[in-house]
């Protein structure tokens, strides 16, 4: 009785987590740049102490399977962010730039080094490229300014141009380790700068936006699921209670 209270407690719970992030992830279906988060499970295997009598089990070699007599039970193993890529919407504006496969763009913020995906950049009043938050993009040698009247050309490479002059090399990088990578807030992302790689041949887009890779109907779909799976929970929980108080009706009553 007890195991079975205690289990669907805690599938409720996750089923409440599991709904928070799906829930973010549809408010952010139409934020540039946004990558939603995706929760990963494991298995929890519970060991009795018959099951370690061999001591030399662990080192013969081979998959060892769950037996009969282990309870397993499922739990939140960690929340991942999924880093596929989003689909590219043109603008024709000069300062919207889409990153096309891997790498994100530097930012320089008072909380240090950020990273984004987000290409939707404005000129400050002094002439440097920044993000809506106001942060300076970073180029090979430090923020990029455009200082002057003229047109202004990215390349794919990311180098960039004031009309014929060169302003700039927009600074694309990679991660070696991307677990390592976390959400900061303001559609930013941190991360050790010694996990940093240089990105080799990076496509830029100019007058692009990359848009959101969540898919709505596939949220939809999970929330549904989750709603679900919480009400058959609640279900165990009710059945449980009404199982426990019947015993202890039958157990207390001698006719």
């Amino acid at each position: 009785m007890q195991d079975s209270v205690y289990n669907s407690v805690f599938g409720a719970l996750t089923q409440k987590y599991r709904l928070d992030i799906i829930a973010n992830n549809l408010a952010n279906a139409s934020t540039i740049g946004y990558k939603k988060d995706k929760l990963c499970f494991e298995d929890v295997l519970i060991h009795y102490a018959h099951d370690f009598n061999d001591p030399n089990l662990g080192i013969t070699g081979g998959v060892r399977w769950p037996e009969k007599d282990l309870n397993t039970q499922p739990r939140i193993g960690e929340k991942q962010i999924d880093f596929s890529q989003g689909d590219l919407r043109r603008t024709q504006n000069p300062l919207d730039l889409a990153i096309g496969g891997h790498g994100f763009f530097k930012l320089q913020t008072p909380y240090g080094i950020m990273y984004t995906r987000a290409g939707n950049f404005t000129l400050d009043r002094d002439g440097f490229i920044v993000s809506p938050q106001g942060y300076r993009l970073l180029g090979k040698g430090g923020p990029i300014q455009i200082a002057g009247r003229g047109k202004i050309t990215i390349t794919e490479d990311g180098i960039v141009y004031l009309g014929n002059t060169q302003v700039g090399i927009i600074d694309i990088v990679d991660f070696q380790n991307i677990g390592l990578v976390k959400k900061f807030g303001q559609n930013l992302y941190k991360s050790n700068p010694n996990n940093e790689k240089p990105v080799n041949n990076p496509k830029i887009y100019q007058g692009y936006l990359e848009g959101s890779n969540v898919q709505v109907v596939e949220e939809m779909v999970k929330m549904i699921d989750t709603l679900r799976n919480f009400e058959a929970m609640q279900k165990v929980m009710t059945n449980t209670n009404d199982e426990d108080r019947n015993v202890i009706n039958k157990v207390g009553n001698p006719t």
